[in-house]
């Protein structure tokens, strides 16, 4: 099979052994998340993924499936990706199948060593690590490790792998010789102590950050698995595959992702920018602090990068002015600001980038400890909710908000469940409930945590919005933004009529009329329908990075294709699909995940934002919360393409769009009978899933008194 290692390796932490899966088994799901679903259903008891409304996540029984495919490990570009399934401890309200995704080695070193994937089960009776040297596999005791953060705990792993050799030596390894670091998926402290905030990490700063994965980690008593191959991908058309990266970067510009997470202008490091392995569109913040030097950089991107920056100060200005706050000096509200001066009183960059390393260091989930978590505190503090003796008594000292000590201080008491910290440990939404404070904080959009696990995106792609509904988490995927959004080179007719070209298989041009009455049409359904399909095979599935594929709009007079990412896929794997066959691949995929829903206990009456009835939320009213409101930062100023008496035009009229549930309701049956799902129920059909291949699927659903229609 060209493009696969053609093993899968099953570790047994409980029994500490190491048995192969056959890859053949499941190359008909091609990928990442394709393949990895199919391998947690067949590796996971489903007793523990029925109803597990009682189950926390970390037990034993949970199954993680770390997921490369065929593309990674090859030359192709914008495919460095890997993608992580489990069962996750930090949705709410009970934990559910989850992915999570992140760049760097990984993926193509397992590869290199002989491995599509690596899947997880048990749990050992004491820390242990795991050391992969292509075909040589050995649990290695941990107890040296427990304790260390993610960065410490490589730089010592790397040293017992490559021994007296060292880095950038050569070394004997597996079956060959190499002078690489071996890629290594870790949590931190915080994983450890089993933190629903807890992620899993690799190299300085790429974490797949949702589902609470380093938890899994930590509740399994694995600190780290460490892998390096010398082997290689069998490829089937090598020559194709030079000259299409080549043409790539002839042909398809470099996204604005480079410069967008760079918010210091990468001029505090002098290092250049880090990108992962095989791409050249290096995208990932690299600065250098005085902790950072061994680990070659942060390599940070998105909310990675800036989480601790002037955004958490813009927030608070939100929560002053919109929100109101106890009377008194502005300096008690907010000490860590120079009012006079008007300016926070820390250097940010210096003091956010110390800040990133140590989110990374510990561990953390930075999208909640991110600012919108920093900010949320913040509120509570201002509101007088939060401080010492108060209804959540803490001590922290809010005169250093914005600081690296400050953020220092709380990341360290979320990692080892220390005062506040304990209650954050189990996510903002958990912390919330604790408190007394969540509804009022959905109400107001303080905690924007509107989907099933930790903070959420929320904007004009309403699409964007409905997709996270019906997954398990925020889908995070920008892929359309460039059509939604204004364009200086395309009128807004243009920008809808390239999206109906594409948009397969209905072709249907009012999928982007955000009016009123288009965000509950048909339409939308279908671009909602649509864009999973796509983003579920060619991203989640095939591992392209969501940053700069699928390519759905061109700069300049550039037609929309799929042509980069298919001729790739030709190239590597010698399938020639047309891109509606990709698209059927997608929405086998997603059926698949909506099966394992209803197993979870899901249902179309859960399916409101935030999706955890009785609690309501602020999308359903007219308030503007922080990352809508442009006037206090967050996303820059986007407009809405809509149509409106009889054109197609970009109306600027802010970010936040109010839903109604009643024609909410309306929708949700629209969307289910388009998807071949029950409207009733929101489940799939048998026939629908016996159509994706899955009978085997529906007969255990069944069996386990979920009666699909």
């Amino acid at each position: 099979m060209n493009g696969y290692a053609g093993k899968i390796l099953r570790l047994d932490l409980t029994n500490r052994s190491a048995t192969l899966i056959d890859t053949s088994k499941y190359a008909s799901w091609f990928g990442g998340r394709g393949m990895g679903t199919a391998l947690f259903w067949d590796e996971v008891d489903k007793a523990y993924i029925t109803d597990p409304q009682n189950k926390s996540g970390f037990e034993p029984d949970n199954v993680l499936c770390i997921m490369s495919g065929p593309l990674q490990g090859t030359l192709t570009p914008i495919a460095g990706r890997c993608e992580v399934l489990g069962m996750a401890p930090e949705c709410y309200p009970y934990p559910q199948l989850l992915r999570a995704n992140s760049g760097g080695r990984l993926s193509s070193m397992m590869k290199f060593a002989g491995y599509d994937g690596i899947v997880v089960k048990g749990a050992a009776d004491s820390p242990v690590w795991v050391n992969i040297m292509d075909d040589q596999v050995t649990f290695e005791d941990a107890s040296g490790l427990w304790g260390l953060d993610t960065w410490e705990a490589q730089l010592e792993i790397w040293k017992q792998v490559a021994g007296q050799a060292g880095y950038g030596r050569w070394l004997t390894a597996g079956n060959g010789y190499s002078t690489q670091r071996s890629a290594i998926i870790l949590c931190g402290q915080a994983g450890e102590n089993l933190s629903r905030q807890g992620c899993l990490m690799t190299d300085a700063g790429r974490s797949w950050g949702q589902g609470g994965f380093g938890g899994v980690f930590g509740s399994k008593k694995l600190k780290a698995i460490s892998v390096l191959g010398t082997g290689s991908v069998p490829v089937a058309d090598p020559d194709e595959l030079y000259a299409a990266r080549i043409w790539s970067y002839q042909s398809h510009p470099v996204s604005g992702a480079s410069a967008k997470y760079q918010p210091w202008g990468n001029a505090h490091a002098g290092r250049p920018l880090g990108g992962c392995l095989a791409c050249g569109r290096a995208c990932n913040s690299n600065y250098e602090t005085d902790q950072s030097f061994e680990m070659a950089g942060t390599e940070s991107h998105c909310v990675g990068s800036y989480w601790n920056s002037n955004q958490s100060f813009d927030r608070a200005f939100f929560i002053r002015d919109i929100l109101g706050t106890p009377k008194g000096p502005e300096e008690e509200l907010w000490p860590g600001y120079d009012y006079w001066d008007n300016k926070p009183k820390y250097d940010l960059k210096v003091d956010s980038a110390l800040a990133n390393s140590w989110i990374n260091r510990y561990g953390i989930n930075s999208y909640d400890m991110g600012t919108g978590g920093l900010g949320w505190l913040l509120s509570l503090y201002q509101r007088g909710y939060l401080g010492k003796g108060k209804r959540i008594n803490s001590d922290l000292d809010f005169s250093k908000f914005g600081s690296a000590g400050f953020a220092n201080e709380i990341l360290r008491r979320v990692a080892y469940r220390e005062e506040i910290g304990d209650d954050l440990a189990e996510g903002n939404v958990r912390a919330a409930a604790k408190w007394g404070v969540l509804e009022e904080d959905l109400m107001n959009g303080v905690l924007p945590s509107i989907y099933w696990c930790g903070e959420s995106h929320w904007g004009v792609q309403v699409d964007w919005a409905y997709e996270s509904l019906f997954d398990t988490r925020d889908v995070n995927m920008h892929t359309l933004s460039s059509i939604l959004n204004p364009s200086s080179t395309r009128s807004p007719e243009v920008r809808a009529k390239e999206f109906a070209r594409m948009a397969a298989p209905w072709h249907d041009i009012s999928g982007v009329d955000r009016s009123e009455n288009g965000l509950y049409s048909l339409g939308m359904a279908r671009c909602v329908a649509w864009h999973r399909r796509e983003c579920l095979f060619y991203c989640d599935s095939a591992n392209y990075c969501e940053q700069q594929s699928p390519q759905l709009f061109l700069e300049g007079d550039s037609p929309t294709s799929h042509e980069l990412e298919n001729r790739f896929i030709k190239a590597v794997t010698g399938i020639d699909k047309s891109y509606e066959e990709w698209l059927e691949q997608g929405r086998k995929v997603w059926n698949f995940q909506r099966a394992i829903e209803v197993l979870h206990g899901r249902h179309r009456d859960a399916e409101y934002f935030p999706p955890f009835p009785p609690y309501n939320s602020y999308v359903y009213t007219d308030v503007e919360p922080y990352l809508q409101n442009n006037k206090y930062g967050g996303h820059p100023a986007k407009s809405i393409l809509a149509y409106v008496n009889g054109e197609w035009v970009d109306s600027v009229e802010g970010r936040h769009i109010a839903l109604k549930k009643d024609r909410m309701d309306d929708f949700k049956s629209i969307y289910y009978d388009l998807e071949g799902w029950d409207t009733n129920t929101g489940w799939p059909t048998r026939s629908t899933l016996e159509g994706c291949g899955l009978k085997y699927v529906a007969d255990e659903l069944e069996a386990r008194g979920k009666m699909l229609t």
